[in-house]
């Protein structure tokens, strides 16, 4: 029984994430390796997603920053 509940639990916690819907209604443009993005009059939106199994913030908000100086850049 505790084996069973113990696998139900750890299912359940890798099926969440933590990705933001706020831009779910944004059209966005592919960018490649997994970043989107989206400008708007002076604003420019980056959406990079990556799987990661231990999370690393710093990873994800340099590729972002990295990606956006690009795109801006470009544009």
């Amino acid at each position: 029984m505790i084996k069973r509940l113990c696998l139900m639990l750890f299912t359940l916690l890798s099926m969440l994430g933590c990705a933001s819907h706020q831009y779910d209604g944004m059209a966005m443009k592919d960018a490649g390796d997994g970043t989107n993005y989206n400008i708007n009059k002076d604003t420019l939106t980056v959406q990079y997603q990556e799987f990661q199994f231990y999370p690393n913030t710093t990873k994800v908000l340099l590729k972002c920053r990295n990606v956006s100086k690009q795109l801006a850049i470009k544009y």
